[in-house]
């Protein structure tokens, strides 16, 4: 230890608002160690403690904490015994307490004193580690350094000056200057041409020359505006005629005389098989008469039987009711007087019969001989009648459909031919409808010579390709003659190009000179070329600039790069000094010193020097956490501090922690402060049976 005692934490105060947790008090020993699963508040305590010691806390990740209290210290002041508070919402921090005490106490101290998770390897670019960048920062102005060469870009940091020219890639700021070098040549050359093509002795004379050739064919083009007009009169004296004779009535007319037309044939057609139908649909009913007298006819005859026996059945039964009379059998006597009388009753139908039957004779008779007088063939029998009857019925149905088709066809052309008539009466005809087809043919002539020679008119006015618009009916002084205005209109063209080449070069130039300088075309030239000479006097300024800003960058880096040597060696030096040996010298046992070759730092022992990443993983980690201790008391004046780790241990394999644990202890002797923050069990039961029995009261546990 050295001559004085260090800075110890004394004890925690803390009430917790988000996230909500116990209050705590804690009062602290030379090696802590707070126990706690997980949610329990252990990353909040670890927070507390670093935000009310540190005012880099921010360079750990941050969590939502909000809360009140205050942590104590001691070692601060000249009474190594005095308790200092450090508030958590506000108020000192150790950095300025120790900047009071006249030491200096550089931000990154908090990376020292804090390892969280497996934050304690020294790799170059890790977050929470020491690498070198941090040794730099520690040891010198490493962080004025990078501020100054953040602010120089990298092109220009790689960039360098031979023989007063600047040489380096062209990107960023070196772009941008070979940008405005390239500008200057373009403006100079622009300004060359101008002093050579700003001329326009020529254009008069040309212009002289175009406005002769332009009367000429003013005058020609006047002739045509006159002929088109004529042209237009023509052709609203023809459409007045057509008009007359409107296209869309005229299609209307040939479509209903060709409707008239075929339906009329068609009318002839069904008329023509209606009278094939008509004695079928006559000879009808007839048939329809005969069949109902030949099913009379054929009804059954009750003189199958001889008379007598009818009357013979009559006397058994008045014979049987006589009988059940005189057995005195009422309803027998009933039945058989009945039957009796239904006997007698049949009998006397026979002899009525007997008088009709000739007269049945008589009608079947004249059946057969009107059938055959009718049909032309003698009639077999009733299936035979029915036969012809079922034909006959067919042939008439199919006659008074027809009949029917074709009074709905009459009624169909009697409308047609009305409004072939209306149609004719509008086109001012009323031709006979024997005439009608040799009428419409006529006015079709007419209208289509009349459309010939509307297009014809069409064709000419197009062929002069004047718009309507622009017809004129005032005479023109010359007749007008396309070849004439074709050989005008070849004699403005070349009086244009002739102008247009002359006055090409001025235009290009000046459409050259507004995109320069962002006037517009109509803007004189006078304003032109003085904005242009502003423009090449802007650019040159803001290049001279720029050069004047990568030359001094150049400079300034190469000034920085023998600064970074200078620190580079101070930092071996620091490496050196007794109080890193030593600390290395109490961890180890083995090792003495550390030394820097270029970006890698070795270790020194009795053979030759180690690269840290080679050595085994026991002694690498016990050189980092000397490294680190030596570096924190380096800082304080030769004091002994205190570490906090957060869980530091707990990736790191069983059979390595028991060694780790040791490694603490040998810490606190050394007099260091230890605080341990864990979740795990088995780091737990290390620190029991092996710190807890070496150091008695100078150990403490709190279980969250």
């Amino acid at each position: 230890m050295g001559s004085k005692m260090g800075v110890h934490i004394h004890s925690l105060q803390a009430k917790f608002t988000r996230p909500d947790l116990p209050d705590q008090n804690m009062e602290f020993r030379d090696i802590n160690l707070v126990y706690g699963l997980n949610e329990s508040g252990k990353t909040a305590i670890v927070d507390f403690l670093l935000r009310c010691l540190f005012k880099g806390y921010r360079d750990f990740p941050q969590r939502l904490l909000e809360a009140n209290g205050a942590v104590s210290v001691t070692g601060m002041g000249d009474d190594p015994m005095k308790i200092t508070a450090l508030n958590f919402q506000h108020g000192r921090r150790l950095e300025e307490l120790w900047t009071n005490n006249g030491t200096s106490f550089p931000i990154s101290m908090a990376r020292l004193l804090v390892l969280r998770g497996s934050e304690a390897a020294i790799t170059v670019g890790e977050a929470a580690g020491i690498g070198i960048k941090a040794l730099r920062r520690i040891f010198g102005t490493t962080d004025v350094i990078e501020k100054i060469t953040q602010k120089i870009p990298r092109v220009v940091q790689n960039a360098s000056l031979d023989a007063g020219l600047i040489v380096g890639t062209s990107q960023g700021e070196i772009a941008n200057r070979n940008n405005f070098q390239k500008d200057l040549r373009r403006l100079g050359e622009m300004m060359l041409r101008l002093d050579n093509e700003y001329s326009s002795s020529s254009i008069a004379m040309l212009q002289q020359q175009l406005a002769v050739a332009r009367e000429k064919l003013a005058a020609m083009e006047q002739a045509r505006r006159f002929r088109a007009w004529q042209y237009h009169l023509e052709l609203e004296r023809v459409l007045d005629k057509l008009s007359r004779l409107p296209p869309n009535l005229l299609e209307n007319l040939q479509r209903n005389l060709d409707s008239f037309q075929a339906r009329q044939s068609e009318l002839k057609t069904r008329q023509a098989e209606l009278e094939t139908l008509r004695p079928y649909h006559e000879q009808l009913p007839w048939l329809n008469q005969a069949v109902d007298i030949y099913e009379r006819l054929l009804q059954p005859r009750l003189d199958l039987l001889p008379r007598s026996v009818w009357l013979l059945l009559a006397g058994i039964a008045l014979l049987a009711s006589v009988l059940a009379a005189f057995l005195n059998y009422p309803l027998g006597t009933g039945l058989a007087a009945l039957l009796c009388a239904g006997f007698v009753g049949l009998y006397l139908r026979l002899l009525q019969a007997s008088s009709t039957s000739a007269q049945w004779q008589a009608e079947h008779q004249a059946l057969q001989q009107e059938f055959e007088r009718r049909f032309d063939r003698k009639l077999e029998n009733f299936a035979d009648l029915k036969s012809v009857q079922d034909e006959y019925r067919s042939k008439s149905e199919r006659f008074q459909l027809l009949q029917e088709q074709v009074n709905t066809l009459q009624c169909s052309l009697d409308d047609l031919g009305q409004n072939i008539e209306r149609d004719f009466q509008s086109l001012g005809e009323m031709p006979d409808p024997s005439l009608w087809s040799e009428v419409f043919r006529r006015l079709k002539n007419i209208a289509d010579r009349l459309q010939e020679s509307i297009n014809g008119i069409k064709v000419e006015l197009a062929t002069l390709g004047v718009a309507s618009e622009e017809y004129s009916n005032e005479p023109a002084m010359v007749d007008f003659d396309p070849q004439i205005l074709r050989s005008l209109q070849r004699e403005v063209d070349e009086a244009e190009s002739a102008l247009a080449d002359e006055t090409c070069r001025l235009d290009t130039l000046k459409q050259v000179i507004t995109v320069e300088t962002g006037w517009d075309f109509s803007t004189t030239w006078e304003v032109l070329i003085e904005s242009l000479r502003q423009k090449r006097a802007d650019i040159l300024e803001k290049y001279q600039e720029i050069t004047a800003r990568i030359a001094a960058g150049i400079l300034v880096n190469k000034e920085l790069a023998f600064l970074r040597l200078r620190e580079d060696e101070l930092i071996r030096q620091g490496l050196q000094t007794p109080i890193i040996s030593r600390c290395l010298r109490q961890i180890t046992g083995c090792y003495s010193g550390f030394d820097l070759q270029g970006e890698e730092i070795l270790l020194v022992g009795a053979d030759e020097p180690r690269n840290l990443n080679v050595l085994s993983t026991g002694t690498h980690e016990q050189a980092l956490l000397a490294l680190r201790m030596g570096f924190a008391s380096l800082l304080a004046g030769d004091q002994p501090l205190f570490l906090i780790l957060d869980d530091a241990f707990q990736h790191t394999d069983w059979q390595r922690r028991p060694w780790l644990v040791e490694s603490l202890s040998q810490v606190a002797d050394s007099g260091w402060q230890v605080f341990y923050f864990s979740m795990d069990d088995h780091i737990r039961n290390l620190f029991e049976q092996k710190i807890k029995p070496a150091f008695g009261d100078r150990y403490a546990r709190f279980d969250l």
